[in-house]
């Protein structure tokens, strides 16, 4: 991999991560333009396809384990305020994912 297709690379992770984790929604716009701008420039479509798809099997993991860690707070009455904004911000994340794929699917 040359140092350019790496570094697109580490920008479209880094977005990716902190698109998960961020909660202002004026943010989390800006975060998704230049996620959608590196991943543009990261290749052909094929090579796109399957960056996208890589990202939302690793959001299905990371939903299920939220939603696991909300389960458990539910049964043992715990704050479920922080656990529950950051399932719904996976959950979104991964709709702006699967709207993505299918955009580049056409």
């Amino acid at each position: 991999m040359s140092s350019e297709r790496y570094a697109y690379q580490r920008n479209i992770d880094n977005f990716h991560s902190r698109l998960l984790m961020e909660e202002h929604t004026d943010i989390r716009s800006v975060l998704l333009r230049l996620l959608i701008e590196e991943e543009n420039k990261f290749g052909s479509k094929r090579e796109q396809i399957d960056l996208v798809k890589n990202k939302i099997e690793k959001s299905k993991i990371l939903i299920e384990k939220q939603r696991n860690i909300v389960d458990n707070l539910i049964r043992e009455n715990g704050n479920l305020v922080y656990a529950d904004r950051m399932l719904k911000n996976f959950i979104e994340t991964q709709n702006v994912l699967l709207q993505r794929l299918a955009v580049l699917e056409k």
